[in-house]
């Protein structure tokens, strides 16, 4: 607004009764931020609203340098030390995989996502891995591939059949192992090498 709008607007109808009216409004809101400290404009129009309406109808800039400032809302965020919950995370990491490995149960895939679930921090482990470079290094190097945990399967399947003392055939180990017949193709090699280490093929 102008200064000469300004001028217009002030002596428009500027009779005593409004000076007096403004004046009454200006300190029924101050009395309200007063007793209600902790809450902002709009929660304060909510309480009034018919005395908020006449100041930002009629008084709008002093409304606005009266009132309390628009709470900062942070989402309960807290400064994450990245550094220090890489090291605490690491042996944790590094536990379950040694319990995955030396397990006697039917094998489980060293993933990401299946470490992370074990440990209670399978969304921390997923979506800021970055930000864990001893973890991120460590996991890299100790998760398997679709055909790593394949394998792993075979000579797990090869040594339960063996303490139950059964003939080490090939569809027997693929059943004990539960790999379908499609797969067998790119690890025949491998059950062939396993089995040589039986003393069975």
């Amino acid at each position: 607004m102008t200064g000469f709008e300004s001028l217009v607007n002030y002596s428009k109808g500027a009779s005593g009764n409004d000076y007096n009216k403004r004046d009454i409004y200006r300190n029924e809101w101050l009395s309200l931020l007063k007793n209600n400290p902790g809450k902002g404009k709009t929660e304060l129009r909510q309480m009034d609203k018919v005395l908020f309406t006449w100041l930002y109808r009629n008084d709008r800039e002093w409304l606005n340098n009266n009132s309390h400032a628009k709470k900062r809302v942070n989402n309960g965020y807290i400064r994450v030390d990245w550094d220090s919950r890489d090291k605490e995370i690491l042996p944790k990491v590094e536990g379950v995989v040694k319990d995955m490995l030396n397990s006697k149960e039917k094998p489980e895939r060293i993933s990401i996502s299946r470490i992370g679930g074990k440990l209670g921090i399978r969304a921390l482990l997923e979506k800021h891995l970055d930000k864990l470079p001893r973890t991120r290094a460590y996991l890299d190097s100790v998760k398997e591939s679709d055909k790593d945990f394949r394998i792993r399967r075979i000579k797990w399947a090869i040594q339960e059949l063996e303490k139950e003392g059964q003939e080490l055939k090939e569809w027997r180990i693929l059943r004990k192992a539960g790999i379908r017949k499609e797969y067998v193709n790119s690890i025949i090699d491998d059950i062939k090498i396993s089995l040589i280490k039986f003393n069975q093929f």
